[in-house]
């Protein structure tokens, strides 16, 4: 049978070490390797922090030492932020670090696809897997239930889901996955349509110049040199596939133009 005093463990980065003996625990409290703030167990009920058990009485006694030289709002603010920025990643002594970066890789996903200028969505979905398969081995190292690895590469955002259930978390990182999804769909769909209109743009700019060239050479034996068409910019968008836009010659002048899209086809008209 194996005796308490030699059946403790302790808590780091939310793994437990152990098991190892209470005079080995004595000694890592009277180093400062562990800190009264520790998660230990001793053998038997709950995890408690070390202050909470017999350890107590071997911490360094700091009642002596002078306070810091510090502005004390300065520092206290700097408290508040880092004890609120460390419930948001750690909640029940469980690191929820890789699903809040799951969060926000989507809008990472989104301008690696405006780099690479590949599938966003596949990037995304990687990077998320990625994430969530490391998430599922901490929690497992730590002795958590974790959703089955099939929700990992298959459906991951129903692994945020029923990991918050696993481990009695509010599901606010499953909420904000869902703001965030609905933000890069949207980044998506404006990138997409600003690229589809700046192609009809530079599709239209020489059938503006041949047009010029026609309108100035009309007349019976004229041949002259007209105008070259440098930009067209889109105004409105009237309807599907008809746009209203404005070309702008190299003489400085600019011509109002009607756009029709018919297929792969850019048909362009002057407009009077």
């Amino acid at each position: 049978m194996t005796d308490k005093n030699d059946n403790w463990y302790y808590a780091v980065k939310n793994e437990k070490i152990g098991p190892i003996t209470l005079q080995d625990m004595q000694v890592l409290s009277a180093s400062g390797k562990i800190n009264k703030y520790t998660k230990v167990w001793g053998g038997e009920g709950d995890w408690k922090t070390a202050s909470e058990t017999e350890l107590l009485d071997h911490f360094k006694n700091e009642s002596n030492l002078p306070p810091p030289l510090i502005d004390s709002n300065a520092g206290n603010k700097f408290k508040d932020n880092a004890l609120r920025f460390h419930k948001l990643l750690i909640e029940n002594d469980i690191d929820n670090t890789y699903i809040w970066l799951v969060v926000v890789v989507q809008i990472v996903g989104v301008l690696l696809g405006i780099i690479t200028d590949s599938g966003w969505i596949f990037l995304y979905g990687l990077l998320s897997n990625i994430l969530c398969f490391f998430d599922m081995r901490k929690l497992k190292a730590a002795g958590h239930k974790t959703p089955g690895i099939g929700w990992v590469f298959l459906l991951f955002p129903v692994y945020i889901w029923k990991r918050a259930g696993l481990l009695n978390q509010k599901k606010n990182y499953f909420w904000s996955w869902l703001v965030a999804f609905f933000i890069s769909i949207i980044i998506s769909m404006g990138i997409n349509i600003g690229s589809h209109e700046s192609d009809i743009e530079q599709a239209a700019c020489p059938i503006v110049t041949k047009l010029v060239w026609q309108l100035e050479n009309s007349g019976p034996g004229a041949f002259r040199a007209a105008a070259k068409c440098k930009a067209v910019k889109i105004d409105e968008k009237i309807s599907d596939g008809f746009y209203q836009a404005t070309a702008i010659l190299d003489t400085g002048n600019e011509i109002r133009i009607g756009i029709e899209e018919k297929g792969d086809e850019i048909i362009v008209r002057v407009q009077e």
